[in-house]
């Protein structure tokens, strides 16, 4: 009897689909875009397809080449008819058409946005299609990740706890604390900067938030009480980031704005008193960002603009004597780094890293002497605060005079050494266009050679604008977008905030 029930186990892993035993992800193929009434048609073709490509990689597809066993084949059409196109693509399956998508755009500007868009159709088709059984491989694909949970923060599980009968490891759901969400308030304006001054109890904290041309003190308890607003600023005047400190620990904080005078810095800093703001600097040629050390000791750091560089030379701190401001201590930055895309973690064994947020999205982690220890696969950040500089030199190219410089996401490191970083998505291109429209939060730990993903929220259908993190209640307090702005009609932001149990 025992022989029959060893042999009928056997029979049945055999016969087991081959999806409930090893999830892999789908093997997709691409072939060159077919390409018509362009000029330069021979080169679209691959360049068309190296776009699609890129974007469609991810952890739940695998994109092979052309000579590679595939479970799904993708063929894309490209048609110009003026100045409008079409992007048409469809999948297959043994011969099978089992998904198609099309976009459109009305000039040569628009093709990689809708690029995008047609990544991000073709993929919830994909999933579609797998979640259905997917008749090539039987695979089933969750598309970009997303996990359903009842609570705000989702955290993996540890390796040690996972199924000893599978390399599934499922997140673990958490309980959503009280007091969590969003504060049932709209704030006028596309908002972009955010900035805590202080606790006042257990249940109220000082907030500044800014738009491009003012700067509004609130207190924020179960609702946002206005307290007292700034709007001193000139029609060449722009705001693109505040942060906040007590630098001389006197008990009242700074908030230190950086702005630009056309395209030049001009900043200022504020002190927060008696529930009102008061300017004792300003025309300071620094970019400012507030950041804590082993989250303990919170300190400003600066960086200066160059004549043709948008970030010149090493970080500064920053040193408040009475009402005036130096800077100190340079610190030697890594490559791709800059004031507002880095952050300070520490090492295994002592000492001190950089991570570091690629302009494509990557994270990174760099020595103190420069050396790439680590990169990431994921991509996050992502913002649509920016300001203008004179690029003359590259007008013949871009046909414009001025580029854009977008301020990057900030990163944050707790007391306990997460590194927390956020990710928008949504429509984009790595150019003069953006525009996100969904965001979460992720913490990472070093474990010595990589970054290890610790949590996540769930991911919100607004833009993060700006965030902070109070060490002291372990909450997220995130500025999103909830309608941005548009002809004839007033932009709209408000206060999330979450608990991190």
């Amino acid at each position: 009897m025992k022989r029959i029930l060893k042999l009928m186990a056997v029979a049945v892993f055999l016969l087991a689909p081959v999806s409930s035993l090893y999830a892999a992800p789908l093997r997709v193929r691409l072939a060159e875009f077919k390409v018509t009434g362009a000029a330069n048609r021979d080169e679209l073709r691959g360049s068309l397809q190296a776009l699609l490509a890129s974007r469609l990689e991810g952890g739940e597809l695998q994109v092979v080449d052309a000579g590679e066993k595939a479970d799904l084949d993708v063929a894309g059409t490209y048609i110009l008819f003026g100045k409008v196109f079409s992007l048409d693509a469809r999948v297959s399956s043994s011969g099978k058409v089992v998904a198609r998508a099309f976009e459109q755009g009305e000039s040569a500007d628009d093709t990689i946005p809708a690029m995008g868009r047609l990544a991000q159709k073709l993929l919830q088709e994909i999933g579609k299609y797998a979640a259905k059984g997917g008749e090539a491989s039987g695979a089933a694909v969750a598309v970009r990740g997303v996990q359903e949970s009842k609570g705000e923060v989702i955290r993996p599980e540890p390796a040690a706890a996972k199924n000893a009968e599978g390399d599934i490891i499922r997140a673990e759901r958490s309980v959503r604390a009280e007091g969590s969400g969003m504060i049932g308030q709209r704030l006028e304006g596309d908002l972009l900067g955010m900035a805590l001054i202080r606790r006042i109890d257990a249940e109220q904290r000082e907030i500044v938030v800014a738009d491009q041309k003012e700067i509004r003190l609130y207190l924020q308890g179960k609702e946002l009480r206005l307290l007292a607003a700034e709007k001193g600023f000139g029609e060449d005047e722009n705001i693109i980031g505040i942060d906040s400190a007590d630098l001389d620990s006197d008990g009242t904080a700074e908030l230190y704005v950086t702005a630009l005078r056309g395209s030049e810095l001009s900043s200022r800093v504020y002190l927060v008193e008696k529930g009102g703001l008061r300017k004792i600097a300003s025309d300071l040629p620094y970019y400012f960002r507030a950041i804590t050390i082993k989250g303990a000791e919170r300190k400003v750091l600066a960086q200066q603009m160059g004549r043709d560089e948008d970030f010149f030379g090493d970080l500064y701190e920053v040193a408040k004597k009475g009402s005036g401001f130096t800077i100190v201590n340079p610190v030697r930055l890594p490559r791709f780094a800059n004031l507002f895309n880095t952050n300070i973690i520490p090492a295994k064994g002592g000492g001190e890293l950089f991570v570091v947020l690629h302009p494509d999205g990557y994270l990174l982690v760099y020595d103190r002497k420069g050396e790439n220890l680590w990169r990431g696969s994921d991509k996050f950040g992502g913002s649509e605060t920016y300001f203008h500089r004179e690029d003359s030199q590259n007008m013949r190219v871009t046909g414009s005079q001025y580029r854009k410089r977008f301020i990057e996401q900030r990163l944050t490191v707790t007391a306990s050494g997460e590194v927390i970083v956020p990710r928008n998505e949504g429509s984009f291109v790595m150019g003069n266009s953006r525009s996100f429209n969904k965001s979460s939060v992720y913490a990472f730990a070093w474990n010595g050679a990589a970054l290890e993903e610790l949590w996540h929220t769930k991911v919100s259908q607004n833009y993060l604008a700006d965030y902070a993190y109070d060490q002291e209640s372990r909450e997220l307090i995130l500025l999103e977008v909830v309608k941005k702005e548009g002809l004839g009609e007033k932009g709209a932001s408000a206060i999330a905030v979450k608990r991190v149990e």
